[in-house]
């Protein structure tokens, strides 16, 4: 699933690779880029998310 770009275009599965603690981290980064927003800002806050995620979601989320 993670190779092809069609699954990542649907977000529920993007949020769900993202989640999952058994996806890789280079996976679930690159996930991040195809998730809605909403569900990006609950990930930024650490909800139901692995560290790794939230720090890139948080990237994604806040200016610089």
């Amino acid at each position: 699933i993670s190779e092809r770009k069609e699954w990542f275009s649907r977000p529920a599965i993007a949020v769900a690779l993202a989640r999952n603690p058994k996806t890789p981290p280079e996976v679930a980064i690159k996930a991040v880029d195809y998730i809605p927003a909403e569900a990006l800002r609950q990930m930024a806050k650490g909800v139901g998310a692995l560290p790794h995620v939230v720090q890139a979601a948080r990237k994604k989320i806040l200016p610089r």
